[in-house]
């Protein structure tokens, strides 16, 4: 016989399996009739997650679906503002460096002075000289030159040479730049220089020290009338060093400075090469007068320190290019030779007649030496 315990387990036992079937029941009805007001599984997917507007109006028309479509498209593909680093042109990682702020105020003193409208007269305002810079690297030209009070420059992320074959050139009053320093860019602005000759707007081009010694400098400027004072010079005391902008970092080509922990790079000596300069109130009389003598070592401007070069063979030694045969200094015998050739030229010629027919006197006596 079979005890009131083992009897009770077992109705429990039935109670639990009937209500397992009928739990099972349950859920496949479900799966076979879903809920009328559940969504169903395309709506969820049909715009994207970014945009959570509606696709209804508030009349509660539907609108058409090109018009979901714009209203799914995301805000970041409407926006203008390039992305940091990104060119419509093509590029060379090595030349991403911008300009230096202490280039741009060593030039302040020459800026002002194209301001002035006659050697007597008044001055405009900073915001009046309209700069144009075509090289676009960060963008960094505008925030720094607006820190002097120049606010009108013109520095857009636009592919210079495409502006110069479609005619595209901006109007300005002064060029300044820094042009790449890879490829044939340099080239290519000198080019647009000197084919500028009629429009004659001053330039101010921060180029290498070796620039005036390539062929293509020559080649440039040979076509005009007198090539060597078609280019004068501004150099600082110390060489200019650059900064990369934080994006280049991880650039293969890219400068290494920032990698190293420093904030600038220096590969090159470089100043300022001036061109159509001699029809304006900073004419060449006005930079002897200002920074001093033509080839001096020294500047009379405290401030900027710049020294003015008429012609590449006024350099300072300090800058001049590597393959500029007068960088190295003669020996004191080549010097000395040097300065009495030019006291000599210096000298009239009604001076140095006595002096030869003294030495030629066949009369006068040589001293004996013992």
């Amino acid at each position: 016989m079979k005890s009131e315990g083992s009897e009770g387990n077992e109705f429990t036992k039935k109670t639990k399996k009937e209500k397992k079937s009928k739990k099972k029941k349950k859920s496949k009805k479900e799966k076979k009739q879903p809920d009328s007001d559940a969504h169903p599984k395309v709506a969820s997917v049909s715009l994207p997650v970014e945009n959570k507007k509606d696709t209804f109006s508030d009349n509660s028309t539907p609108l058409s679906v090109s018009e979901a479509k714009d209203q799914s498209k995301p805000t970041n593909e409407i926006t203008s503002v390039p992305k940091p680093g990104s060119h419509p042109f093509e590029v060379d990682d090595s030349d991403h460096c911008e300009t230096p702020f202490k280039a741009y105020q060593d030039l302040t003193v020459v800026l002002d002075r194209l301001l002035v409208k006659s050697p007597g007269g008044g001055k405009k305002p900073r915001s009046s000289l309209c700069i144009y810079d075509p090289y676009y690297c960060d963008g960094g030209v505008k925030t720094k030159l607006a820190s002097l009070g120049f606010t009108n420059v013109i520095n857009e992320n636009r592919d210079f040479y495409e502006d110069i074959a479609k005619g595209n050139i901006p109007d300005y009053d002064v060029l300044v730049t820094n042009p790449p320093y890879s490829g044939v860019h340099m080239e290519k602005l000198l080019d647009f220089c000197v084919s500028m000759e009629s429009d004659k707007k001053p330039s101010f081009l921060l180029f290498p020290h070796f620039v005036y010694t390539k062929d293509y400098f020559s080649r440039a400027t040979s076509p005009l009338p007198v090539p060597s004072l078609f280019f004068s010079f501004l150099v600082p005391p110390i060489r200019y060093s650059y900064v990369p902008p934080a994006w280049v970092v991880n650039r293969q080509r890219a400068s290494k400075a920032l990698a190293r922990g420093k904030d600038t790079t220096a590969p090159f000596p470089s100043f300022w090469y001036c061109c159509h300069i001699e029809k304006t109130t900073a004419n060449h009389q006005w930079l002897e007068d200002t920074f001093g003598k033509s080839g001096s070592i020294r500047s009379k401007h405290s401030s900027s320190g710049l020294r003015y070069a008429r012609m590449p063979r006024d350099i300072p030694r300090d800058f001049k290019g590597e393959f500029d045969p007068n960088r190295k200094r003669p020996n004191p015998k080549a010097r000395k030779r040097l300065r009495k050739a030019a006291m000599s030229q210096a000298q009239p010629k009604q001076q140095q007649q006595p002096q030869q027919q003294r030495s030629r006197d066949p009369n006068k006596k040589k001293k004996r030496r013992y």
